[in-house]
């Protein structure tokens, strides 16, 4: 909710000293501000609150999820290029360690990037593998024709 302005009238002057340095504290050196929000202190707890101590966010962890793009984002680099044996070795680090999603190349880039997605796909990861696409049916049909999750 907004507050509402005291009822005096608009200052027409301009940004500066003119305004006064009251700042809404209601001296007469300046314009009278506005009245402050009433606030008061909510009944109970509320769980979901983004803004809450972080302890209550270690305790929410198990909802977190990692998403991994180096197989996607880390090609993009100039002069970078992973052969499909090392993004086999990349994608099963990853696994190793734990992450939930792989982002891979979309397979609609390059014959290649098809290819590569279709051998980490078979891999039987238990991250799921990702890849992006166009918004256009034979991009998703590719893509889904790769086993990719």
């Amino acid at each position: 909710m907004c507050p509402v302005p005291d009822g005096e009238a608009a200052n027409t002057t301009t940004n500066g000293h003119a305004n006064g340095t009251a700042n809404g504290n209601g001296a007469s050196n300046g314009h009278g501000g506005f009245r402050g929000i009433q606030t008061h202190q909510a009944p109970h707890q509320i769980s979901n609150n983004p803004y809450a101590p972080v302890q209550d966010f270690l305790s929410n962890i198990s909802n977190f999820k990692i998403i991994e793009s180096t197989l996607r984002e880390g090609e993009q680099f100039a002069n970078a290029f992973f052969d499909t044996e090392t993004k086999i070795k990349i994608a099963r680090a990853l696994d190793d360690f734990g992450v939930d999603y792989i982002e891979l190349t979309s397979p609609a880039a390059s014959e290649q990037s098809r290819k590569d997605c279709e051998a980490i796909a078979k891999l039987g990861l238990r991250a799921k593998t990702l890849t992006h696409v166009r918004c256009n049916m034979s991009d998703a049909k590719m893509a889904v024709e790769t086993g990719v999750d």
